[in-house]
């Protein structure tokens, strides 16, 4: 159905089998939108989140609407999370940050924002951003270029908490996740010394992986971790943890990486994938990675 202007999300659910039970989409009143993650809890209701670039997101049509808080200035890009039942029904949307502006509309693609829900229905959001944006009740700006951030809500749409990383260069957070003791762990690339509150996560050389462990009550970093090379180039993409609190991080490479006391040696690749295990209180287990010569 088309409803506003420009590129819209959509959010459908398929059985087991493939066929589509139901569908719904999510759109604002002009310019383009995108739909990036999806997660679903205990009850069946499913959380999604994207970016949206007019001034009122309208979700399923008028079951929910939320405004941009961007409405000034030539950038007026801003997240959303939206909330739907088990039926696809829409129950209630928020607005948040801002999507850092780049030209080239292409590395929006790149630029996703990932969302999980913990066993008690905690909702959380990482990403990254620019300038002075509000994240709920809280202000953050960043300290140099693209910053990461984390937002909690409850699963009635109440702000809870939100926190920051950054450097004085670009970094971003692609991957979120939480254990089942209700720890939240994100991952991500950083190109300079990255800091969350009191916790430094230092960097070997350009693009490096950074892995933090954050409290679900309190949204204070636990620990940090990094992995990457004198070369740089390293990235975490995505990250899940098993039924004993191990955390397991995806990603890329550039032709060798320290993951702790594991070392990849260069294999003449351009870049390769990789899964590192991390165990609860954030050591290095092991490190896989695969692919050709090319990038992978």
């Amino acid at each position: 159905a088309a409803f506003g202007g420009g590129d819209q999300c959509f959010v459908v659910k398929l059985d087991p089998a493939g066929n589509t039970l139901w569908g719904n989409f999510v759109c604002s009143n002009s310019g383009d939108d995108q739909g990036s993650d999806v997660c679903t809890d205990k009850a069946g209701n499913h959380y999604v989140v994207g970016f949206m670039t007019g001034s009122t997101l309208y979700c399923g049509g008028n079951q929910v609407t939320a405004t941009n808080p961007n409405t000034t200035g030539s950038h007026k890009h801003a997240y959303w999370l939206a909330k739907c039942n088990a039926n696809g029904t829409f129950q209630w949307a928020r607005t948040f940050g801002n999507l850092p502006w780049d030209p080239d509309a292409s590395k929006y693609i790149e630029r996703d924002i990932a969302v999980c829900v913990d066993d008690s229905g905690g909702v959380y959001i990482t990403g990254g951003f620019d300038g002075t944006r509000q994240f709920g009740t809280q202000n953050f700006t960043s300290l140099g270029g693209h910053d990461v951030f984390v937002i909690k809500y409850d699963t009635a749409g109440l702000f809870k908490w939100a926190t920051q990383a950054g450097s004085d260069k670009d970094d971003w957070s692609n991957g979120i996740c939480s254990d089942k003791k209700d720890f939240i762990y994100i991952t991500g690339e950083h190109r300079d010394s990255l800091i969350m509150d009191t916790v430094l996560v230092k960097n070997y050389n350009k693009r490096d992986v950074f892995v933090f462990k954050i409290d679900k009550n309190t949204g204070k970093p636990i620990w940090g971790k990094r992995a990457g090379s004198d070369l740089g180039g390293e990235r975490g993409n995505d990250i899940v943890a098993d039924s004993l609190c191990n955390i397991y991080v995806a990603g890329d490479i550039n032709d060798g990486a320290k993951f702790g006391d594991n070392i990849i040696l260069p294999s003449g690749a351009m870049e390769q994938a990789f899964v590192a295990k991390i165990s609860p209180e954030g050591k290095w287990q092991w490190v896989a990675t695969g692919g050709g010569l090319d990038s992978n």
